[in-house]
């Protein structure tokens, strides 16, 4: 909900942008983030609004990139366009699960 509005009043570019530039400060925000040794609670408070600041940013990255993919496409090949962003998380997500099975069985051993 948050991007969508910010995309409808700025255009699609720029959320697409912002959201991936949260991602990315987040992820370096987490990898300088002091140790629990270091700082106590306050590191474990500051990585779960990392983590969240990260999933908005998901959110925002996935609706705003198909939105803009489905704009882009020619009138006659929206739907078929569209349909492909669905389905390639879809196995994404199958094969990530096949990968965890794999590696699962691979340390049972």
């Amino acid at each position: 909900m948050l991007f969508g509005h910010i995309g409808d009043r700025f255009g699609r570019k720029p959320v697409l942008i912002a959201s991936v530039m949260t991602m990315g400060l987040g992820s370096v925000a987490i990898a300088a983030l002091p140790t629990y040794d270091q700082i106590g609670i306050t590191a474990a408070v500051l990585l779960v609004l990392i983590r969240i600041a990260q999933g908005i940013s998901v959110a925002g990255e996935y609706t705003t990139s198909g939105v803009l993919i489905v704009e882009q496409a020619p009138a006659d090949r929206r739907a078929l366009t569209g349909s492909w962003i669905a389905f390639a998380m879809m196995w994404g997500c199958v094969l990530g699960v096949c990968r965890a099975n794999a590696d699962q069985q691979r340390f049972d051993r």
